[in-house]
């Protein structure tokens, strides 16, 4: 352990004539044992101020490099693992549910609660039947928080301004929220629908889209989470939509 630092000294100050080693040099190194293999390694314990430590620095790092780790020693009893395999115990449970059958009814029963789940979502909750015609009017117009640019860099819209989307484009077509599960209000949407040749939106806030779509040939919307009616401020319905000038009204309708 001595001749190879001495050795290694000497290649030091060989190698690089502006760094002095001298006997008396103090730059210390401890010797440990590697918690690996019971190697040793040296680590500095200490390192002088030296001019042109720049330089010392490749030296030091080649000395702070610990010995090659092996295998960690034993220090304590070793048992074989009795434990089965994660994957082939997932893999003997699958195989005997299929050979069972159990499988394909847990298959067919996650298919059935998924179609069950499309076909009846979630109704809107709070919301209420009409009990006396009324009206009121939705103004869309918002505050511009920050501006608004396109990808050429365009100013769309200056932040602080206030803008109303039927500034620049209508209602396509009015909007009726109605709950599929009131016999009136299927009836009334029924009767809307025939008036408008159509060109009205039917969306449910209860009932069977799906089931009504393939009934009435046309296409039944569902407000999920109630999105709508909140944004619009329904909170009974049937409601229907439309547009009158740069707002929209919302019409409470009264049915029997």
């Amino acid at each position: 352990m001595s001749q190879g630092l001495a050795d290694l000294t000497l290649r030091l100050t060989r190698s690089d004539p502006l760094l002095h080693l001298t006997p008396g040099f103090a730059l210390r190194f401890s010797v440990v044992r590697s918690m690996a293999g019971g190697y040793l390694s040296l680590m500095p314990k200490s390192l002088p101020i030296i001019p042109m430590s720049r330089r010392l620095i490749p030296y030091l790092l080649a000395f702070a490099v610990s010995a090659p780790a092996l295998s960690a020693e034993q220090i304590g009893p070793v048992h074989p693992i009795k434990e089965p395999d994660m994957l082939q115990e997932i893999y003997r449970v699958l195989n005997e549910k299929q050979k069972s059958g159990e499988l394909a009814r847990l298959q067919k029963e996650a298919v059935e609660r998924g179609k069950h789940s499309i076909e009846n979502p979630k109704a809107v909750q709070g919301l209420s039947r009409v009990e006396k015609a009324r009206f009121f009017y939705w103004d869309p117009t918002v505050r511009v928080p920050k501006t608004i640019s396109d990808p050429n860099g365009n100013v769309i819209a200056e932040a602080g301004k206030t803008v109303n989307p039927l500034d620049y484009v209508n209602l396509p077509q009015n909007m009726l929220f109605f709950d599929g599960s009131d016999p009136a209000q299927v009836a009334k949407a029924k009767a809307l629908m025939k008036h408008y040749n159509g060109q009205m939106k039917a969306i449910l806030v209860n009932g069977q889209p799906l089931e009504m779509t393939r009934q009435w040939k046309t296409q039944v919307y569902f407000d999920q989470g109630g999105s709508l009616v909140r944004k619009l401020g329904i909170t009974r319905v049937p409601s229907l939509v439309s547009q009158e000038g740069k707002k929209l009204r919302i019409d409470e309708l009264e049915v029997n």
